[in-house]
């Protein structure tokens, strides 16, 4: 169904200086967030930390045009698993599983777009997840190591199972309201030592 969703989009391009809108959340405000997703389907986007990609020099237009693309495909990849676990159990992990899930849909996504390079996206996420792994047990936090460490869990399945096992993981915790790591033992039949070897030999192979 998932396929044919029809969501009532709405992209909200501001200024840094218009940051005192009180839908923002207080912690992307102050840091060089530069988009995020409000439910069920508000994208909103600081065009100047596109521009400038969180530095203080002005990137080119055509990479403009790239980093533009993926923060909208991440906001997307939000307002997609938002309408997929409407009527989910609360779950401790929620934070680090949707920045998992947007940072995988960038890559999955990269292959019906024009600008985006899934080759470049899962490099450049490999890269941060090693990273993450050599400084030993994870915890999320929201940095960019982060993100791409959450979305190694649905790299290793995607690449196991398919995008059929994703969607497999997301159809347990709607149904059967249960939490992410709950859902992969009840779909995959991994628990979490078993989902962590897999992305361990996920990341080695690559």
């Amino acid at each position: 169904k998932n396929q044919k969703l029809d969501l009532p989009w709405k992209i909200i391009f501001i200024d840094e200086d218009q940051l005192t809108n009180n839908v923002i959340p207080e912690r992307l405000k102050h840091n060089c967030h530069p988009g995020w997703m409000t439910a069920p389907a508000n994208v909103y986007i600081v065009a100047e930390r596109v521009a400038y990609s969180c530095t203080d020099q002005k990137i080119s237009p055509s990479d403009a045009d790239k980093e533009m693309t993926q923060v909208l495909v991440h906001e997307m990849g939000h307002a997609l698993e938002f309408n997929m676990l409407k009527n989910a159990a609360r779950d401790p992990d929620a934070r680090m599983r949707a920045e998992g899930f947007a940072s995988w849909f960038e890559y999955y996504a990269a292959d019906y777009s024009s600008l985006l390079s899934q080759k470049e996206i899962k490099e450049e996420f490999i890269k941060r997840a090693k990273f993450s792994m050599r400084s030993g047990n994870f915890a999320f936090a929201g940095s960019a190591t982060d993100y791409a460490r959450a979305s190694m869990y649905f790299f290793s399945i995607s690449d196991k199972r398919g995008t059929k096992g994703v969607m497999s993981v997301y159809r347990e915790m709607q149904e059967n309201d249960l939490r992410f790591f709950e859902a992969i033992e009840a779909a995959l039949g991994w628990n979490k030592d078993r989902l962590e070897s897999e992305v361990e030999r996920f990341v080695r192979g690559q």
